[in-house]
């Protein structure tokens, strides 16, 4: 189900919990320890899930991140793109991480 995650234009999935918070929230409350960790656990799981799928179609594991690398991502990422949400700033994680090319013949386009 993950496999076919970034493949529309318009999402075709539900997001539920943190990952439907913007990045203005974050940004507004990233000294809270409870909710950076919140923050961290939920894109952990999201990254989880897509590189499960990821690894089901092409037999390969995503890279992994230390807890502070990503909360550091995470952050940086609302910095640069204030106006996205949780789950576009994880899947531009993942893509960062794991050096996928975004197009037709990848899992991933736009």
């Amino acid at each position: 189900m993950f496999i076919f995650l970034f493949k529309y234009t318009h999402a075709q999935y539900r997001v539920f919990g943190i990952g439907t918070q913007d990045c203005e929230v974050l940004l507004t409350h990233s000294n809270d320890e409870e909710f950076k960790f919140l923050t961290i656990s939920w894109v952990q799981g999201f990254l989880s899930g897509v590189n499960l799928g990821v690894s089901v179609l092409n037999k390969t594991l995503g890279n992994k991140i230390s807890e502070e690398e990503l909360w550091l991502a995470i952050v940086d990422n609302c910095k640069k793109n204030p106006l996205s949400n949780l789950t576009t700033v994880s899947q531009n994680i993942f893509i960062d991480i794991n050096n996928v090319t975004i197009g037709k013949d990848s899992i991933f386009f736009e």
